[in-house]
């Protein structure tokens, strides 16, 4: 959830998040090819993007570690899906790394049960 990407990693995926093609997301890093697709499986591996056939979708949880690196485009979405401003977004992110840290998240609903009631 609270995941820290690596510099590569994190560049892989905000550049999915402006194109759904593979070979968009390769011209807009500097990374090689290899190096990029290579980067795109293991995002792909860890539930971050769906990546098939060349096309690339950044998931809710793609959008939840970006948000969490503080990523505008993708804590806007966010903020869009659940009708509730990015500030909002921005500080439930903080309050969930405080206190589930790195147990794996998919969607923010899944959160709900995580941390209970007792807010």
């Amino acid at each position: 959830m609270c995941k820290v990407l690596d510099e590569r990693e994190l560049e892989v995926l905000k550049a999915s998040l402006d194109s759904q093609r593979f070979y968009h997301v390769y011209k807009k890093t500097p990374l090689p090819l290899a190096s990029a697709w290579r980067l795109i499986r293991r995002l792909a591996k860890a539930g971050l993007v769906e990546y098939s056939r060349g096309h690339v979708k950044v998931t809710e949880a793609g959008l939840i570690v970006l948000a969490s690196h503080g990523d505008p485009m993708a804590l806007a979405l966010l903020a869009d899906k659940f009708r509730v401003n990015t500030v909002a977004v921005k500080e439930y992110l903080e309050f969930l790394c405080q206190r589930i840290k790195d147990l794996p998240v998919k969607t923010l609903v899944d959160t709900v049960g995580l941390i209970g009631p007792a807010l």
